[in-house]
């Protein structure tokens, strides 16, 4: 795996995700070798709360490498 970039941790503003899954695709890719988004250690999924929206988390595996933040075009992910 991937090590930290400089020790620091990344955010998540999930109200910019727009659902395309490049934090994911990039991830599992990184770390695993294939572009799948079942493999990636941050989730995004869609919520229909109020209109469609996404919950983004990280799963426990994460190291916090910021691969994730760099495939990140929308601004939902940064750097801390």
């Amino acid at each position: 795996m991937a090590s930290n970039k400089k020790g620091l941790k990344f955010v998540i503003a999930e109200e910019y995700c727009a659902g395309c899954q490049r934090c994911q695709l990039t991830c599992s890719f990184v770390n695993e070798g294939i572009f799948n988004p079942a493999l990636a250690n941050i989730e995004v999924l869609q919520t229909t709360d109020n209109g469609i929206s996404y919950k983004v988390s990280r799963t426990e595996d994460c190291v916090e490498c910021g691969n994730c933040v760099d495939a990140c075009v929308f601004g939902c992910l940064a750097m801390e």
